[in-house]
């Protein structure tokens, strides 16, 4: 499904990234920290980093990366910035030590607990209450979220955590109430609850500014301790998955861990295919994920990777030139499976255009960097995040001369926490860095970089704070300049504990899933996929279709009301219907005269697996099929939906059940995912 962001308010943009039903309370930035724990809360998961040992941490043990940012370069700056905080409903017998930076949402906790007690509500935190404490998570190097004073464990033995792995619906151990828990959630924290394989109801954790209302602007970095130098430095140099492998290799932070992980993309099956793997994994195809960009070509697209969410997360998406304005189109790390940010922008397309991607104004939103090269000039514009880009927020006529064969980055090379636009220039076997400053000012930076072999980009390798560059060439060399005087260690974002797991998906498959290859409905997925009408069935990956897994009744709905672009209906008052995923669609195919329920037609029956015959009558009503075979199967003549199995195979949509005879219809059978493809590609196809 493309979800369309070309007039959208600035909230509504946000909520595309965040998640279907959730407003953030504040915009989400690049620069606007995320501290989220866990994809099954509001807002894209971020990783802590690595700590140089398991268990407790020293007052020496540094915090390396976006972290190290948000609350302090070692533990012991962090502790120096705790402070006390009693919790609500304890009777005011325990107080945890809080992050100064977090109070804010701690106090927004117990408002909204003081509220929920003036209402009568009460639960009671005992003395199985723990807060900060430095230290990884258990068994791991990830450095736990109490080691940052944003965490509390609230009455751990009714609470445990338990493993899992988790289904939807499924039922774990917890005595907390809901509007306990949502009293935590409304001021901004993740709860162990919403996690989506482990639970562990006992445990909160803050999520960052943007996620407490009325937080305001966000405190500027921890000063660093490193001084600032040339890029001169090679302290990094590893072969990838994707060496050797053709196609268009870039870099980003797809996987959230602070680190910049090699990305590739190339052109299958009429798609774009976007792949990446993780640099705290090894660069292990284990580790990647793969997406897809339907009817897209590398060599009519540019391919862009940035944060344009603002969750220190990177997605990767496609700038489409081929009209007046720049269109973009991104592959979605959130909302509904498959889903694809298309953004209509107001950005004339020119001749020679370069994009990046980085909060401006500091309001919360990426905007777009557009770097214009002229010929004997070179212009930038900035078009402004928060309006979709329909807006420019300023443009600089002249900034450089010809910027043939130059690359262009951003980073914060003087430490104000706005972006500073890095243009590359090759110089000799090197390159030259002008740095052009959020503020204004013309810095110029010299490095041993060689643009020729590969995509640059400004990102930081030992978790300093300060800039380094990386540069991917084609997979095979993946490698990272220093820009700082300090020790150089990998140790913050390579685990030294990675193993792949027994079983694993490869990343390089024939189509665009990695489980249709061997059946016969592979091509009809194809154009299912190209279509938009459904896409995988394990989100967030998206890389199976499940093609012998049946489809339900509700399932079919949604397909249908895609691929025939259906207009909302009034509700069809079905009494099923209420808490169904796929009510609209319900409703628009009664709308549409395509369903009348099922048995006495008060209810639909969404979860029931539809079958061949019922398929039938669905597609005959929403096609308008009129013509009727001579009794093509000799299975049918006992069905209700007898003359619209006729009517189907007149159209050739369907050839039956028994190949090669294909006497039978088998009406009473259910309609499983690859058949569905089929159905639907020989009719609308």
């Amino acid at each position: 499904m493309k979800l369309s962001a070309s007039l959208l308010a600035l909230s509504v943009f946000a909520s595309i990234f965040i998640g279907a039903g959730t407003d953030p309370v504040l915009a989400v930035g690049e620069t606007w920290p995320n501290a989220n724990e866990s994809d099954g809360c509001s807002g894209l998961q971020t990783a802590t980093p690595l700590a140089t040992k398991i268990g407790f941490l020293s007052n020496g043990e540094r915090i390396l990366g976006p972290y190290g940012d948000m609350f302090g370069r070692t533990v012991s700056a962090v502790r120096s910035d705790l402070v006390k905080w009693t919790v609500p409903m304890s009777g005011g017998n325990v107080s945890i030590s809080v992050h100064e930076r977090a109070l804010p949402a701690f106090q927004q906790v117990t408002a909204n607990l003081a509220a929920e007690q003036a209402k009568g509500n009460y639960y009671a935190v005992g003395s199985d209450t723990y807060g900060y404490a430095a230290r990884t998570v258990s068994g791991s190097y990830g450095i736990s979220r109490h080691t940052f004073g944003i965490a509390i464990d609230i009455n751990a033995s009714k609470n445990p955590f338990q493993a899992g792995p988790f289904e939807p619906g499924d039922k774990f151990i917890t005595n907390m109430p809901s509007w306990f828990v949502n009293a935590w959630r409304d001021a901004g924290f993740c709860w162990g609850g919403d996690w989506r394989i482990f639970k562990d109801p006992m445990h909160f954790s803050w999520q960052g500014p943007a996620f407490t209302p009325g937080y305001g602007d966000p405190a500027p970095s921890y000063p660093v301790i490193t001084t600032g130098t040339n890029f001169t430095n090679k302290v990094f140099d590893e072969s990838t998955f994707f060496a050797g492998k053709s196609g268009v290799h870039l870099i980003g932070d797809v996987s959230g861990d602070g680190a910049p992980d090699p990305v590739r993309a190339f052109d299958k099956n009429g798609n774009i295919v976007v792949q990446y793997v993780s640099t705290r994994s090894d660069y292990a195809e284990c580790s990647g994920a793969s997406g897809a960009i339907p009817n897209a070509s590398i060599e009519t697209h540019e391919v862009i990777v940035g944060d344009f969410a603002g969750f220190r997360r990177a997605e990767v998406g496609v700038v489409d030139e081929s009209g007046s304005t720049v269109g973009i189109e991104l592959l979605s790390q959130r909302g509904e499976p498959g889903d694809t940010i298309e953004i209509a922008t107001s950005i004339p397309v020119r001749a020679d255009q370069t994009y990046v991607v980085g909060d401006y104004n500091w309001d919360g939103t990426p905007d777009l960097y557009v770097i214009i090269n002229q010929g004997a000039s070179t212009d930038v514009e900035v078009w402004d995040g928060a309006s979709a880009y329909a807006t420019k927020l300023t443009e600089f006529i002249g900034l450089y001369g010809d910027t043939t064969g130059w690359q262009f980055s951003l980073g914060d090379r003087d430490l104000d926490d706005r972006p500073d636009l890095y243009a590359f220039e090759p110089s000799g076997s090197g390159a030259v860095a002008h740095i052009y400053t959020n503020s204004g000012q013309n810095l110029t930076v010299s490095s041993t970089i060689d643009l020729a072999s590969g995509a640059a980009t400004v990102a930081d390798f030992d978790g300093d704070g300060r800039d380094d560059v990386w540069l991917n060439a084609d997979g095979a060399s993946f490698a990272a300049w220093m820009g700082s005087n300090a020790s150089a260690t990998s140790s913050w974002f390579r685990n030294p504990k990675w193993e792949c797991p027994d079983q694993w998906d490869p990343l390089d498959y024939e189509g665009t899933f990695l489980d249709d290859d061997a059946s016969v409905f592979q091509a009809d997925i194809e154009w299912l996929f190209s279509a938009k009408i459904t896409f995988g069935c394990n989100p967030p990956k998206n890389d199976r279709f499940c093609p012998d897994n049946t489809v339900t009744r509700g399932q079919m709905a949604a397909f249908l009301s895609r691929a025939l672009h259906l207009p909302d209906g009034p509700s069809a008052g079905f009494s099923d219907t209420g808490e169904s995923i796929f009510a609209d669609d319900i409703d628009k195919l009664a709308a549409a005269g395509i369903t009348y329920g099922c048995h006495d037609g008060t209810r639909f029956c969404p979860d029931n697996p539809i079958t061949r015959e019922q398929m039938a009558a669905f597609l005959v009503r929403a096609l308008g099929y009129s013509t009727q075979a001579n009794d093509p199967f000799t299975d049918d003549d006992t069905s209700q939906f007898e003359t619209d199995i006729e009517k189907l195979a007149a159209a050739q949509v369907t050839l039956g059940c028994n190949p090669p005879a294909n006497t039978l219809f088998c009406p009473k059978q259910p309609v499983t995912r690859g058949q569905m493809a089929a159905f639907l590609h020989r009719a609308l196809g």
